[in-house]
């Protein structure tokens, strides 16, 4: 990743002459993006060519880059920036970001609205980004804070859904000052995010309805609670522990009963919960989440190899809403590292 990105991030998310920032910052990254597309538009070998022959300079500047506003009659024209803002937000962040400024100056001036910023999935980028120095680097390297404040910025604190990786609880504190009106959070892959910052993000972020908190290990059941007790609208919720294997030298602890004993009491009211590979959830939490949330449509238990077939067959006759149900599957005898884990994955005891 290019330090001089989120240098570009931070000083446009500092919040004191935002204009400009933002100005210098889409100059950059258009340039850039702009100079890519031109390679990639040209013919390889005779782009090869050209590179031995040293015809293939730096990128061109911000300054060569002509916005064409010709007169015609354009599809658009009728739009006022306030519609054209509400299109945006269906678009990925990089389109957002990179690709709208450059169609024309009315484009560029709703790019900006905070209207075009409400909902934002950061997943795609982060983990194309990150993908090849993730198992190389430590989740203090993999730190997207600045990302998330930046978009917190530019949505002016009308974030509403926000998807995002590797944060830390000063993400979490933000977006607990800056966006009470959020109703979509996913958070995964966020080692350093602890009970403190979750819980006041709770507090302050009542109108969450669907959660993920998908290999968030240091996010316990206290949080669960928070959540589910202050934010009553929440409708659905996940917690994938599917990355264990990146904790080889210290593990995560296991809290499998534990997590389900905070949702059956705090989130009664859930419709859609997804457990999967949450090895240490037994019998007794499982049927705990049956018999406190009746209005489960979809439930996801894969992975949770500890629950018995009792149980999993149980939980449809206490659950008569449920219309999807993912169960484990039978363990293969070529699973070995599995069933290894599991079995080094004590019961709990409630």
């Amino acid at each position: 990743m290019s330090s001089k990105f989120f240098e570009s991030l931070s000083s446009s998310a500092g919040g004191e002459d935002t204009g400009v920032g933002e100005d210098e910052f889409l100059a950059r990254s258009l340039a850039s993006t702009v100079w890519s597309v031109e390679l990639r538009t040209q013919n390889p070998a005779s782009l090869q060519v050209q590179s031995r022959r040293g015809e293939v300079v730096a990128p061109p500047q911000w300054h060569s880059v002509a916005m064409k506003e010709d007169r015609e009659e354009r599809p658009w024209a009728d739009l006022n920036a306030e519609v054209l803002a509400e299109i945006f937000d269906l678009l990925s962040f990089e389109e957002r970001l990179t690709v709208l400024p450059l169609v024309c100056k009315d484009w560029r001036e709703a790019s900006l609205y905070p209207a075009s910023w409400r909902n934002v999935d950061l997943k795609p980028w982060i983990t194309r980004e990150v993908g090849p120095v993730r198992f190389r680097a430590s989740a203090r390297e993999l730190n997207m804070d600045r990302l998330v404040r930046f978009v917190v910025d530019r949505s002016c604190g009308n974030l509403r859904q926000l998807h995002t990786r590797f944060c830390t609880g000063e993400a979490l504190d933000y977006l607990a000052e800056k966006c009470p009106q959020l109703t979509v959070l996913s958070l995964c892959d966020c080692g350093m995010v602890q009970d403190e910052s979750a819980v006041r993000l709770a507090e302050r972020c009542k109108k969450i309805e669907e959660l993920d908190l998908s290999d968030c290990y240091e996010v316990s059941s206290k949080s669960i609670a928070a959540f589910g007790s202050k934010c009553p609208q929440l409708r659905h919720f996940t917690r994938r522990m599917v990355n264990w294997n990146m904790y080889k030298e210290s593990p995560p602890r296991p809290r499998g009963d534990m997590d389900a004993f905070a949702i059956a009491k705090s989130m009664a009211s859930l419709k859609h919960l997804d457990l999967t590979s949450m090895f240490s959830l037994t019998d007794a939490g499982l049927i705990r989440i049956a018999n406190s949330c009746k209005d489960l449509e979809t439930l996801d238990i894969s992975g949770c190899f500890k629950v018995s077939l009792a149980a999993r067959d149980l939980v449809r006759s206490l659950c008569p809403k449920l219309t999807h149900y993912i169960r484990p599957m039978m363990r293969k005898p070529w699973c070995k590292d599995l069933c290894e884990l599991i079995r080094t994955f004590p019961a709990e005891n409630s």
